[in-house]
């Protein structure tokens, strides 16, 4: 009937109730508490592109009910129907391509040719895939643009034991660049990224990059890893540190890079290509002030855009009309049809 129903690991005798008069796009449709007070409070709203966001209030972790139910005739079937059906739109719409890794890593993404010259690599955030990105996916290819969706490494298709923070992922979008120029000389590149994804393009803006990337859209990317996991850390600050530096050095060992290396912030010092900033307002995973950091440090032409009301990657969706106008303008600005 077009309703979810999502029981309280804590008490299965509470019930999260998303009821089916949920379906207004871009509202918040109702703000449930459990009895056990603030810590239990979720924000619920419903997706233009099917799918309903469940937001805990207290740190902006969502509860993922994606993958919870496989089984046809559970509430959870729904969703990760429409999981099912942007994985089809993927492979009706696409090919599949990939390429090999600097270190020998099968890379993997989804290409859609649509004769335009202007090509759009869009990456996706932490343990996504190409599919996760759907939304902005399909208002891309409204525009007409030929499309590159990679899964990172380690995501998705693509081979990768460990997560790269968009470190390593930034040679990885590198060789897709190169693959696209190999293709046709004369394409015009843009790059964009939500979350870790944002973080990477930033990280490849920083890198000596062919003439036919002609800009760069980061959608709530971080300053830095070792600033946002400090973020998170619920320690004093030297406690933390000493956390941090341990946990750099096992990432150092087996991923090959340190925590300390992944500084965006630094790479757009270093960007000669335009970069339009996004951020939402309430997002309290990657805090907004980092927009404000990453702007500042950018010396290449730039924008900033940042979306009242608006939780960590849901810009898009919070305010699609302002989000996608401020977008296809910028590229507009940077590339000839």
């Amino acid at each position: 009937d077009g309703t979810y129903v999502i029981k309280s690991g804590i008490n299965n005798n509470y019930v999260l109730d998303v009821a089916n008069g949920s379906k207004v796009s871009g509202a918040n449709v109702a703000l449930y508490e459990y009895a056990g007070g603030a810590n239990q409070r979720f924000n619920i709203r419903y997706l233009d592109d099917g799918y309903y966001e469940i937001t805990a209030v207290h740190s902006g972790m969502a509860l993922d009910v994606a993958n919870a139910g496989k089984t046809p005739g559970t509430n959870v079937w729904q969703c990760y129907k429409n999981e099912q059906d942007a994985q089809k739109w993927l492979e009706d719409k696409s090919v599949h391509l990939s390429i090999s890794s600097y270190d020998d890593l099968f890379l993997h993404a989804y290409y859609i040719e649509q004769n335009n010259p202007i090509y759009a690599i869009m990456v996706h955030g932490y343990r996504g895939d190409s599919s996760s990105i759907i939304s902005p996916v399909k208002h891309f290819y409204e525009q007409g643009y030929n499309l590159l969706i990679p899964d990172l490494r380690g995501h998705g298709q693509s081979e990768g034991d460990y997560i790269g923070m968009g470190w390593d992922d930034r040679y990885d979008i590198m060789g897709w660049i190169d693959y696209l120029v190999s293709q046709n000389p004369q394409a015009q590149i843009i790059l964009y990224g939500v979350s870790m994804g944002g973080a990477t393009v930033m990280d490849v803006a920083g890198e000596n990059l062919p003439s036919q990337v002609k800009a760069v859209i980061e959608d709530c990317g971080y300053t830095s890893v070792w600033d946002v996991f400090q973020y998170h850390i619920p320690m004093k600050k030297w406690q933390s540190e000493v956390a941090l530096h341990m946990a750099s050095l096992v990432t150092q060992i087996r991923a090959g890079y340190a925590l300390e290396d992944v500084q965006p912030i630094q790479q757009v010092q270093k960007s000669q290509i335009p970069i339009l900033f996004i951020h939402g307002q309430d997002d309290d995973f990657v805090p907004v002030d980092m927009i404000d950091e990453l702007y500042l440090k950018a010396n290449c032409p730039k924008e900033k855009l940042i979306i009242k009301g608006a939780g960590h990657a849901q810009s898009c969706s919070t305010d699609a009309t302002t989000y996608y106008q401020t977008i296809f303008q910028f590229i507009h600005r940077y590339t000839k049809k």
